[in-house]
């Protein structure tokens, strides 16, 4: 029996409503609530940061005062003891003591992160192709969760030296005022070569200390950058996360109709005519069915 809407032509073919229509407003849908999900998520890692943001030029200009007090202090100290213990030691020895270090120093830093602010790459492209699959959308997902996860760390890591900066100028500080005892108890001159050997390296330390931002300006400029990539990033997650849950509900909805298709092809047949063939007259007309119709029903 041929269902038909009460306000169309029998005839008229949109008169019947397309489930995939539905199906794609729910796939809509689906796209809509995972980006809500996700953007939450994005907010509770991000938000706590904002306001580390906020916070972040009163709390490291007092870190930075501090230690630069303490570096400045030590500085002074030191000039004058290295330049006492080079008394006890020939030029020759102090020139190769230092291209020594120099290659030492080379060799500590290309061990660790170069001082100064991480690059980090910030593009994120969230456009999504027609040929896009769930697979592709789950590996860029992956990728860009993982970077905007070490921008986190980084950004914590930065909001960390607040603390640590004026530990690492008082501890420096603290070590030069140990060389220049040592360095008084050291009559003999005996530990001269040692005692110039820390020298050195106390200098590098202090210079050290401020971790390649030497202003204020340039802590919050790295900090501000790498807060935008994170949210940049999450943005990119928000708007893929969408598509992906998307493009699974499209999945499975084809997936069931292919299922529906296989598992009941004379109802979906007879569907299809009621759809397509509403304007034909299921009864025979005289000589009407014949060896063309035979032929093409085999």
């Amino acid at each position: 029996m041929t269902t038909q809407h009460p306000s169309k032509d029998p005839g008229d073919t949109s008169a019947y409503c397309d489930p995939a229509t539905i199906d794609s407003q729910v796939c809509t849908a689906k796209r809509i609530e995972r980006q809500a999900e996700v953007s939450k998520e994005g907010r509770e890692k991000t938000d706590p940061k904002r306001e580390q943001f906020k916070a972040a030029k009163e709390a490291y200009t007092a870190a930075f005062n501090a230690a630069t007090a303490d570096v400045d202090a030590a500085n002074d100290k030191l000039d004058k003891v290295r330049k006492d213990i080079g008394c006890r030691l020939s030029d020759e020895s102090k020139h190769c003591l230092r291209e020594a270090w120099d290659k030492v120093k080379d060799e500590i830093e290309a061990c660790g992160t170069k001082p100064g602010c991480r690059e980090f790459d910030c593009t994120f492209d969230d456009t999504v192709g027609d040929d896009e699959t769930q697979a592709s959308l789950a590996g860029r997902i992956q990728a860009f969760r993982q970077r905007a996860g070490e921008l986190g760390a980084y950004f914590d890591t930065l909001i960390e030296r607040q603390t640590s900066l004026r530990q690492q100028a008082t501890q420096a500080r603290q070590a030069v005022e140990t060389l220049a005892s040592d360095n008084a108890a050291d009559t003999t001159g005996k530990d001269a070569l040692r005692l110039y050997a820390r020298a050195i390296v106390l200098r590098w330390t202090l210079r050290g200390v401020f971790g390649g931002f030497p202003t204020v300006q340039s802590y919050l400029d790295c900090l501000c950058r790498t807060l935008t990539c994170q949210l940049e990033a999450w943005a990119a997650i928000v708007t893929l996360e969408g598509a992906m849950a998307e493009r699974k509900c499209k999945d499975d909805a084809e997936q069931e109709r292919c299922d529906e298709l296989k598992a009941n092809p004379v109802e979906v047949l007879l569907d299809r005519y009621d759809k397509d063939c509403a304007h034909c007259d299921p009864k025979p007309k005289d000589k009407e069915y014949g060896a063309a119709d035979t032929a093409a029903e085999a």
